[in-house]
């Protein structure tokens, strides 16, 4: 297919189109970022950040035979991005190989040295003959596809060819091949594997899913901690959670095997309504006892021994020191043990920021810096909580606390304080740690960001830390979102002097366009470097007419429009019209984000039903709602209101479930909502609907403990 109708494709929303794109062009890219940067993994990160780069701006390419000069200027402008942050030089030493008896170096160390004897040849060619070199002759791309590429003739692709020849010795052209084809990635393919390994996981395949560990292995943990490029979407899951939950006990206990953590990142941290909550007795709610006993094991012989009693924990987070105290004593070793998430109770004394309890623990002999499932030691934990987003909510007198007591004073530590001091002498010690990203997966620049500490950031990006590197829960760093967050303008600045990505996002907290909304001179900066506003941000501010003259230059980013949330500066009428506008340039809502949706029932029902009548599902809507988070809800009135209005005005069934058997009654039953489970009952829900025991909404309100509800529901015949 000819490269034009590919991008009209694409620009249609075609995933295949794009993908295709990406599989003729990433060697191109990657190519030309070589010539211009003389560095192999700047390359590819320049290469990844240019084709992600077109995939969101491929809609704003006006003529599509333009396709190749576009995607070079992009490239061009993310190498130059990399340029800026930190000049990158290779001394001529270091580029010879030396033959001096010492043991072989391994085959990383190898290739390492071909790279850098590749690049001292390179640079005896001049900018336009490196390029063509590595692209005709590396790529083996047509010269006709380099000339269009470098926007040149084809008589001048010749011409550089066979003035670059006679320059480089013999036999580096082969080399130059066979070195930089090695390890090119694609991100389309790759970034669909990784989807693949969970819905592989879901269905217990072990032969798939290990296939796609043994070329991914970085993703074993979760594909949040894979840093070889920056994803498209979040992936906050695990293997072995999916596998787990989903009752495959050979494939969990080969992930375990494989050496997976047994405390899997979606259950390892503190989110939300799952807080502190034991995973395990969720498995063995289902039956999964198997599964819970090997996962036991395993996090005893990783992190310590599991607690004999949860008394400690729940007495800790109450603040019972007398209770405490006497569970200590009847047990010593109980300081030393962990709960299901690998924490201790110094931990749990942490999170509630109690430091006589911190003493207390400390002084019985708690280990002062075990690190939990989630790899965050207590010190940790008195920075930024035990939240899985990296909440700051530094506790000063515990830090100082557990520092004084032997806490291992690290680099992200230093950052997080603003100790210029302890930050230099580390960087003398290993200057590498500047950019070294804690067992936590924070790294040491989006600390001292957080923190404030303008001198630390520079001092940091001076020795060589990379803002873009990537971070828990994030595309690629999280320090320039948290600095237009707070609206430090002058940390702003100097992360994108040295090529901060504005476009990369923080989980479900947008970019740093969207972190800057209240601060203009911010918004100003972040769009003088390349930032781009999603549309479902200007829809969130209510700006239908921005969004008009984006939707008649290109209908294709119609369904970006219904946003995350709606703000608090509009109307229901204004909400209606933006919408109305998309529909009319072909947006539909049967795949649109369960939340946007969600937002949209709740803040504006008339909306709601219009995105009804073209694919939105209420069924999704009542299943979410029914089974939220009550601070989401501080007026059972209104989330009443809403299950009804889906119910009586939009046709949601009460009786539909969710892939895992849960019915709108089961959620309620489960969260506590006696209002909504009265309404359903009254509707006709069936409390006896066929699905697993675990699933059920008797057994759930009784796990729950909500005795008002366990009686409404006996009363309907519940069994």
């Amino acid at each position: 297919m000819r490269i034009a109708q590919l991008v009209t494709d694409a620009q249609a929303g075609s995933a295949d189109a794009f993908g295709e794109l990406v599989r003729r062009y990433q060697g191109m890219a990657f190519g030309y970022a070589y010539a211009l940067l003389g560095d192999f993994h700047l390359a590819q990160d320049a290469a990844q950040e240019a084709m992600l780069h077109a995939y969101r701006s491929v809609g704003a390419l006006r003529e599509p035979k333009a396709w190749t000069a576009w995607l070079r200027r992009i490239v061009f402008k993310q190498c130059d991005r990399l340029r800026r942050r930190k000049a990158w030089t290779v001394p001529l030493d270091e580029a010879m190989i030396i033959a001096d008896g010492s043991p072989l170096p391994d085959a990383a160390t190898l290739l390492d040295d071909r790279r850098r004897q590749l690049r001292a040849a390179l640079d005896i060619l001049s900018d336009g003959e490196r390029a063509v070199v590595v692209l005709c002759c590396v790529h083996d791309y047509r010269q006709r596809e380099v000339a269009e590429f470098l926007n040149v003739r084809v008589d001048t692709i010749k011409n550089r060819l066979r003035s670059a020849r006679r320059k480089l010795a013999g036999g580096m052209l082969a080399m130059a091949q066979q070195v930089l084809n090695e390890g090119v990635p694609n991100i389309q393919e790759w970034y669909a594997e990784i989807q693949e390994l969970a819905e592989a996981c879901k269905r217990g395949d072990i032969a798939r899913a290990t296939a796609l560990l043994d070329k991914h292995p970085d993703v074993l943990d979760t594909p949040d901690w894979d840093e070889r490029f920056p994803y498209p979407g979040s992936c906050i899951w695990s293997p072995l959670g999916i596998a787990a939950m989903h009752g495959h006990e050979a494939l969990a206990r080969l992930l375990l095997d494989m050496g997976a953590n047994p405390v899997p990142i979606e259950r390892g941290m503190q989110y939300h309504h799952f807080t502190y909550a034991s995973w395990i007795d969720e498995l063995r709610d289902r039956h999964y006892d198997g599964i819970a006993d090997a996962i036991e094991r395993a996090i005893e012989e990783r992190y310590g021994p599991l607690m004999d009693t949860p008394e400690l924990w729940r007495s800790v987070r109450e603040g019972d020191m007398e209770r405490v105290r006497a569970l200590i004593a009847e047990n010593p070793e109980r300081v030393r043990q962990v709960d299901h998430a690998g924490s201790t109770a110094l931990h749990h004394a942490v999170a509630v920021n109690n430091l006589e309890l911190v003493r207390v623990l400390v002084e019985n002999g708690s280990p002062i810096d075990p690190r939990n499932g989630a790899l965050r030691t207590p010190l940790v934990a008195a920075f930024y909580s035990l939240h899985y987003g990296f909440r700051d909510e530094p506790k000063p007198e515990i830090i100082d606390y557990l520092l004084a007591n032997g806490a291992a004073y690290t680099m992200l530590i230093a950052a997080a304080r603003g100790d210029e001091a302890r930050i230099r002498e580390l960087l003398r010690q290993d200057p590498s740690l500047a950019n070294a990203a804690d067992p936590c997966r924070r790294r040491p620049v989006s600390a001292a960001t957080t923190a404030g500490h303008a001198h630390i950031v520079r001092l940091l990006l001076e020795n060589g830390a990379n803002p873009n590197a990537k971070e828990a829960t994030c595309q690629g760093g999280m320090s320039l979102w948290h600095a237009a967050w707070k609206g430090n303008t002058e940390i702003v600045r100097m992360l994108l002097d040295y090529g901060a990505e504005p476009n990369h996002w923080l989980d479900s907290s947008g970019d740093a366009v969207f972190a800057a909304q209240k601060y203009p001179e911010i918004l100003n900066l972040l769009y003088a470097h390349g930032a781009t506003m999603e549309l479902q941000v200007y829809a969130h501010n209510y700006r239908i007419d921005v969004i008009a003259e984006i939707l008649r230059l290109d209908p294709s980013q119609a369904n970006g429009v219904l946003p995350y949330g709606w703000g608090d500066d509009g109307s229901e009428e204004l909400a209606y019209n933006i919408m109305k506008l998309a529909i009319r340039y072909g947006a539909r809502f049967e795949n649109a984000s369960g939340w946007n949706l969600r937002w949209t029932v709740k803040q504006y029902p008339r909306v709601f039903k219009l995105l009804q009548e073209h694919g939105a599902d209420p069924n999704v809507q009542i299943l979410g709602i029914s089974g939220d988070l009550k601070r989401r809800w501080t007026d059972p009135e209104h989330q009443l209101r809403t299950i009804r209005f889906l119910v009586e005005e939009c046709g949601a069934d009460v009786d539909c479930r969710d892939e895992e058997g849960f019915t709108p009654l089961a959620n309620a039953s489960r969260e506590g909502y006696p209002l909504l489970v009265e309404y359903f009952l009254g509707k006709g829900a069936d409390p006896n609907a066929s699905a697993p025991d675990w699933a059920k909404p008797l057994f759930v309100a009784q796990k729950g403990g909500h005795a008002e509800i366990v009686e409404m529901l006996r009363e309907r015949g519940a069994a």
